[in-house]
């Protein structure tokens, strides 16, 4: 949500994507002390979700300076679905703030 500019800051931060891709983030992952709780899910799953199969194509590209490294934020909708599966009080207001962008 807040590459999305929906949220000013987050205190974790979920990745998911094909599970080639996952691996190599997790090994370079593994080797950076930067003091972010960072969860990986493969192949388009967030916590027991599974998203559906055009979750990347939905997905917006979110600009960086990195060579070899594409960075996509969820739609808003796939964000909701996946604030669901836990559904605190802090997911309903991230799903408040992603349905006034839909």
């Amino acid at each position: 949500m807040t590459l999305l500019s929906l949220k000013p800051s987050t205190r974790d931060m979920d990745f998911t994507g094909p599970s080639t891709d996952i691996a190599d983030f997790e090994k370079a992952h593994s080797s950076l002390h930067h003091g972010f709780q960072i969860d990986c899910w493969k192949g388009g799953q967030v916590f027991m979700i599974n998203l559906p199969a055009d979750y990347i194509q939905k997905s917006r590209r979110i600009s960086t300076r990195l060579n070899r490294i594409s960075l996509y934020a969820l739609s808003p909708l796939d964000i909701i679905v996946t604030k669901i599966a836990r559904l605190n009080n802090r997911d309903i207001e991230d799903i408040e703030t992603c349905i006034r962008q839909l």
